[in-house]
């Protein structure tokens, strides 16, 4: 069964009398239109720090990191995350002052619970990786091992803290 909520926004969309179709829906901004550039910017920092943290984790060649399912998956599952995170940002900042209801509805609601999926899986990927650590021992990649749970925790840390954000910042209807 298709999900009738999935395609409700092209209803928003009237033809008007030259042939061209016009957004009639709702609008959003940031509630404080004064900090609305801050806020933006702020907002890509957020996203990129996060994707350059996942991506500067997946190029260490930490012990585990090369042939253990444990802690290969859930770092696989901490990249989709950050990625499903930086096109909701990126289409949330290319939508400019005036957000679409229906962008409205998958960027700034979904932001948070990406943040959120980014959060646990950079958990369970830090936690799977000292679990080997015990088990397997750092496999003569001591310093590599060290800096790979330092960037997990600032990953964690970040999504986390970045959250509080999203969550705090307010949006009002046009």
């Amino acid at each position: 069964m298709k999900n009738p909520k999935k395609w409700d926004y092209i209803n928003d969309f009237k033809m008007t009398a030259d042939g061209k179709y016009t957004y009639m829906g709702d609008w959003y901004c940031v509630a404080d239109k004064e900090s609305y550039r801050k806020t933006y910017i702020f907002f890509s920092l957020i996203a990129f720090i996060n994707t350059g943290l996942v991506i500067a984790t997946g190029l260490i060649n930490a012990a585990g990191m090369n042939n253990t399912f444990y802690v290969i998956l859930p770092y696989v599952a901490q990249v989709c995350s950050v990625f499903s995170l930086l096109w909701k940002s990126i289409r949330l900042i290319s939508s400019g002052k005036k957000i679409k209801a229906y962008v409205y509805e998958t960027a700034v609601q979904g932001i948070p619970a990406a943040l959120i999926s980014l959060f646990i899986f950079s958990l369970v990927t830090l936690l799977s990786s000292v679990i080997f650590l015990i088990l397997h021992g750092f496999e003569g990649k001591t310093a590599l091992c060290v800096l790979f749970i330092i960037l997990q925790i600032l990953t964690a840390l970040s999504a986390f803290l970045s959250k509080n954000f999203y969550k705090k910042q307010r949006w009002a209807k046009l």
